[in-house]
This record gives C-alpha cells, structure tokens and sequence, in this order.
C-alpha cells in the first residue's frame, strides 16, 4: 500500500491506513524499503574528480538518464585505488540497484563479485580488465585520429600537452597519437 505494493487489501482498510499516515504526516522511507526489499532506489557513480569535464560530463549523463527511468543517482569522489574501495564497500552496503565505476583504477572485485552475486550490477566505464560490463570510451581511436588531422594538416612540429602517466586513459591517448607521428615520421 504505502510501500508501492501491488497486492490487493480491503478498501476499508486502505482507507484507514491512508487516514492514519495523512495524520501522521508518514513518508515512505526508501532506504528502509531497500532493506526490505533488497534493493534501493537509486544507482551509485563513483568518479575520481567532480571538478574535471569529462567526469561532470559522464555525471551529468548518468543523471539524466537515470532521471528518465524515475531513479536517483548518488555520486561519490574516489581520487586513489583506496579511497575507490572504500566508496565501493559504501555503496555495496547501501544495496543500490547498480554501481557505475568511471574510469577506474581498481584492481580487486571481490566486494563486487559478491555484490552481482545478490543481484546488484556494476558497470565500469574505462576499465577493460575486471570481469564486469565496461563502456570503452576508445582512447586509442580518438587520440590516432587527432594525430591523423595533425599529419593530414601538414604539421611538422606539434606539441604534446599529456594527463597524468598514472591514469590508463593518458597512457592510451599518448599512445594513440606517437603511434600516427612516428609512422608520419614525426
């Protein structure tokens, strides 16, 4: 009745139930649901920095498309390996619907292996390496391509403004374009 369910009670009751948590000013409590039904409302994503473009971007699509579906999205900051297992344990212990990853650095999955195995989902975005679903944003492809429009250009002497060598994505990119400028001979 409060809780969403389907299942059929006396109309005399539901009046009564109705009156009392009108009285009572009563909100249905999601989480305390969550534990009832072994699923929260929501969905977590873990990014490892708010502030940067690509990670608000990433966010901002979460959001909306959870908003689509009618769920709410929690978003936690998780910079280092630790910090993105803690947040991780956090979440699981929240029973969410599903765990979205952003460009992880995450090495060991038993907390999320355990998770799936009661039903959660975890989704990496990045990390090709766990034995999970991953979106593959293409490092690779997208940095050849820009190298190609530099090549193609007829630039002799571009520059390289990198990310950070402990990030797998810079490490990608910086090889997608010395891949292209070396066969240029650049």
């Amino acid at each position: 009745m409060l809780n969403g369910s389907t299942r059929k009670v006396r109309n005399q009751s539901y009046v009564k139930v109705m009156e009392a948590a009108t009285k009572l000013n009563y909100r249905p409590n999601a989480y305390a649901q969550a534990v009832a039904k072994g699923t929260a409302p929501n969905i977590v994503l873990l990014v490892s920095d708010i502030s940067d473009p690509y990670f608000a971007s990433v966010s901002q699509g979460v959001v909306k498309a959870a908003a689509e579906r009618g769920i709410s999205v929690t978003i936690g900051v998780a910079a280092t390996p630790h910090e993105e297992l803690e947040a991780v344990r956090k979440s699981v212990s929240t029973r969410p619907r599903g765990i979205i990853i952003s460009e992880s650095e995450y090495t060991d999955a038993p907390e999320l292996t355990q998770y799936e195995a009661s039903g959660g989902r975890a989704v990496f975005v990045l990390n090709r390496n766990l034995p999970f679903p991953a979106v593959d944003v293409a490092n690779d492809v997208g940095a050849r391509a820009i190298a190609k429009l530099i090549v193609d250009s007829w630039y002799t002497r571009p520059a390289i403004l990198k990310g950070d060598d402990a990030h797998r994505s810079s490490k990608e990119r910086l090889a997608g374009v010395m891949e292209v400028l070396d066969e240029a001979g650049l």
